[in-house]
C-alpha cells in the first residue's frame, strides 16, 4: 500500500483522504476537526495490518491508483505487479479458509 499511496501522490498530487474518499473502500472520520483515515491507515504498517486484513479494498484501492491517467509506464509496471501480488495473497487465503472449513466438516 505504500507503494500504491507513494505512486498516486507523485502522479495526482493528491494524499490519502482523496484516495479513501474517491475509492470509497476506507471511512474518511472527522476527528478533532481533521479528516482521517484510520482503517486505511493499518495498511501502511506491517506491525498495524489486522488479522483479516480487507484484502478487497486493497484491491480495489491499486485498481483505482492504475486507473489514474497521470501514471507513467513503470509506474503502471509497479502497480501491476503488486495488484498480481494481492491477487496471489486473496486466492492463498481463500484457499486456506476453505481447507479449514471442509476439515471441520
Amino acid at each position: 500500500m505504500n507503494l500504491g499511496l507513494e505512486t498516486w501522490y507523485r502522479a495526482t498530487t493528491k494524499g490519502k483522504i482523496e484516495l479513501a474518499e474517491e475509492t470509497e473502500a476506507w471511512n474518511v472520520q472527522i476527528d478533532q476537526g481533521k479528516l482521517r483515515t484510520r482503517t486505511l491507515d493499518r495498511y501502511f504498517k506491517l506491525s498495524k495490518l489486522p488479522k483479516k486484513p480487507r484484502i478487497r479494498a486493497v484491491y480495489q484501492t491499486i485498481r483505482h491508483i492504475l486507473d489514474a491517467p497521470e501514471l507513467n509506464d513503470s509506474q503502471v509496471k509497479e502497480l501491476e505487479n503488486l495488484l498480481k501480488k494481492v491477487q496471489k495473497t486473496e486466492s492463498d487465503f481463500l484457499s486456506l479458509t476453505q481447507k479449514n472449513h471442509s476439515s471441520v466438516d
